[in-house]
């Protein structure tokens, strides 16, 4: 009996059904791995919004708050206590930039510095050339200088899009703004602060982290 083979009808629907195969499986594996990027790059996010987070509770956990008696508010002519609690939202070139101060005994020292000490920290924002936003944290011991920011200070986290820093006074009320050396707060200092972040590039849908911090020592107000 002889061999006839495959006719070229046969043959063609053969390479059809594995081209049919093959690209399923390239897509397959193109998703799997478009997959995997994505879940690696929300990984980096949630690391470095615990890292970012992390660091501001260990500031805010040894704040320097002094209280009454040693606490006395500032008369007119006095300059305001340099151990205070301040928190800000400015609007600058179009851009609101949030930043907040205040005194701890968490000095991350820099450049060979001294190691102990209090500190005075701030935390900025400043935008990225990307359109997003990164985060700075300033630290100086005393004799604390005037605060201005440097392109030199660490930068706690990246790619953020937006973050939001609410303080939390003793009645749980919710404030944008603190000043904890002004008649108008009392010269109180927040019980808690509440924060949020969102993180990623602004052409993706964010990730959010929050979280609330209570403060270990706070000033009440004069009443």
């Amino acid at each position: 009996m002889g061999f006839s083979g495959f006719t070229l009808l046969e043959i063609m629907i053969a390479i059809f059904i594995f081209a049919i195969v093959i690209s399923t499986i390239v897509i397959t594996y193109s998703s799997l791995f478009g997959a995997t990027e994505s879940i690696g790059s929300h990984i980096v996010e949630s690391e470095m919004a615990r890292g970012c987070l992390d660091r501001i509770r260990a500031d805010l956990r040894s704040l320097y708050v002094p209280l009454p008696p040693e606490y006395q508010p500032p008369d007119v002519s006095e300059e305001p206590s340099p151990y205070g609690f301040w928190g800000e939202t400015e609007s600058g070139s179009g851009i609101d930039q949030l930043r907040f101060g205040f005194t701890t005994l968490e000095h991350v020292p820099k450049d060979g510095g001294e190691g102990r000490g209090l500190a005075q920290v701030w935390y900025y924002v400043q935008r990225n050339e990307n359109g997003s936003y990164l985060l700075r944290r300033s630290d100086n011991l005393f004799p604390f200088p005037e605060f201005e920011e440097r392109t030199t200070d660490p930068i706690v986290c990246d790619q953020i899009q937006s973050i939001t820093m609410t303080f939390i006074d003793g009645e749980g009320t919710f404030l944008d703004e603190w000043n904890s050396e002004s008649g108008d707060f009392d010269y109180a200092t927040p019980r808690a602060i509440h924060v949020t972040l969102k993180f990623g590039t602004p052409d993706e849908p964010p990730m959010t982290y929050e979280s609330r911090i209570y403060l270990p020592v706070y000033r009440e107000p004069r009443g």
